[in-house]
Formats: structure tokens, C-alpha cells, sequence
């Protein structure tokens, strides 16, 4: 087994509504340290890492500390069609982490953060999520896609976006 400082820690991010990719990473992150890996890749996900439990913040302030996202290496955001379930200071617990990661990196150039968005095709039958997340991507304060380019996944893209907020 790899030395805790040849790790490479990551944290998986995203509503509850992609449990199949959310599934999917775990096998993929599984296969590699099966294979060119050598068990150097650690993935925290709040449904396997996260317990039950009290927290003066509530339910994500429990979650942010066992998260620890500032010891992240990379931070893995992904959308599909819901935005995920309000917080005391975001529109979603996602929202909130990925705040969180884009503080850290400005302040400590980690973890690197990547978002990815879900291709499946999808009908809201409500605008309400929809708003949401559009509020989210447009204010000045987040990572806009219209500055980004749209649905990137290129980091460095991404980073320049995300360091002027």
C-alpha cells in the first residue's frame, strides 16, 4: 500500500440525483488502484464517509468536517438535473462544498477543482431547481459558464474562471 503522502485524496461532490455515477467513479478510482493506482487514490463520498451525527451547523457542518476538504487533492463537482438540498449559507450543500474548495484553492492552490455536468437529457417539470442552479452559475461571485465557456472541463479554464470570484 501507497505512503499517506503518495495518496492522492479526492472528494466526490454532487446532488442526490447521480447515484449511478456517483457509483461509477467509485469503480473507476477502484480499477486503477487495482492496476497503475497501487492503492494511491483515496475518493471520499458522503454516502460511504459520512456519518450521522450533531453539529452546531447542522447536518453539512458534521459532513464539511469529515469531509475536510482543504486536505483534498481534488474536488470532484457533478450536476445533472437537481441542484441539491439547501444549507444555512448556500442553495445547496454542493454549492457549499464547492465554495469551500474554490476558497481553499485561492488561498492554498488546493485542491484542484473540476465540475462536470450530466449529459443525460432531462425535462424539469418545475423551474424551481432550475433557478437555483442557474442563480448559482450566474452570480458574480461563482464561476459563471458564460465566462468559463459554457460546460468546461478543462482545469485550467476552469481555474482562471473560479480565482477572480
Amino acid at each position: 500500500m501507497a505512503d499517506s503522502e503518495d495518496r492522492i485524496r479526492l472528494v466526490l461532490v454532487s446532488p442526490g440525483d447521480l447515484a449511478a455515477e456517483r457509483t461509477a467513479v467509485q469503480r473507476v478510482i477502484e480499477e486503477l488502484n487495482r492496476g497503475v493506482g497501487a492503492n494511491r487514490l483515496v475518493l471520499w463520498r458522503w454516502e460511504a464517509d459520512a456519518r450521522p451525527g450533531l453539529h452546531l451547523q447542522g447536518p453539512q457542518g458534521l459532513i464539511d468536517d469529515l469531509m475536510d476538504l482543504p486536505s483534498a487533492d481534488v474536488v470532484i463537482g457533478v450536476f445533472w438535473r437537481r441542484f441539491g438540498t439547501p444549507t444555512h449559507d448556500a442553495d445547496s450543500g454542493t454549492e457549499h462544498e464547492l465554495r469551500r474548495a474554490w476558497a481553499a484553492w485561492r488561498e492554498h492552490r488546493r485542491p484542484d477543482v473540476m465540475v462536470y455536468f450530466s449529459s443525460r437529457a432531462y425535462a424539469p417539470r418545475t423551474l424551481v431547481s432550475w433557478r437555483s442552479g442557474n442563480a448559482f452559475w450566474s452570480s458574480e461571485r461563482s464561476c459563471r459558464a458564460s465566462s468559463c465557456g459554457g460546460r468546461t472541463r478543462a482545469r485550467g479554464r476552469l481555474r482562471r474562471c473560479c480565482a477572480s470570484t
